[in-house]
């Protein structure tokens, strides 16, 4: 009995630090929700808020959710902009957040787009970091580094 309530509580810890799930914030107390809040800011996974935590305690200027324009508007074409994760505009980096659902087969589109917009992104000259839960290879020539190991 006392086991199977020690398994029930790990699980739900294991349960409660899941990556995929999405949080809002309240960017000035730090206080989290599972629903959206006005004046709360949204984070795609908890994994993406320690990313957020880490850099505050860095104390460095973050802007979460910044969008790029890639390519301008062409006729009536629509602009192709890219919003990563976050943005250091003092030292010019950009971070974006990963988990591994992104080299599923049925994510295959998703990650394509993901790719073509990260490699025109990396053109703006800016230092681009992907991280997630643990280290993975996403393309031949992108690396996924493990959230623990970053630095900057």
């Amino acid at each position: 009995m006392k086991s199977e309530r020690l398994s029930a509580n790990r699980k739900r810890k294991v349960k409660g630090y899941s990556t995929s799930e999405r949080v809002w914030v309240d960017l000035k107390t730090l206080r989290t929700r599972t629903e959206p809040k006005e004046g709360y800011q949204k984070f795609d996974s908890q994994l993406e808020f320690s990313v957020y935590c880490y850099l505050m305690g860095l104390g460095v200027n973050v802007i979460p959710q910044f969008s790029f324009e890639l390519l301008p508007k062409v006729g009536c074409s629509e602009a192709l902009e890219y919003t990563p994760d976050f943005y250091l505009p003092d030292e010019g980096i950009v971070i974006e957040v990963k988990g591994e659902w992104i080299t599923q087969p049925k994510c295959k589109a998703q990650k394509e787009v993901f790719l073509i917009k990260w490699n025109l992104l990396q053109r703006r000259r800016l230092l681009c970091f992907v991280v997630g839960e643990k280290a993975f290879k996403l393309s031949s020539n992108l690396q996924v580094m493990d959230f623990r190991d970053f630095t900057i």
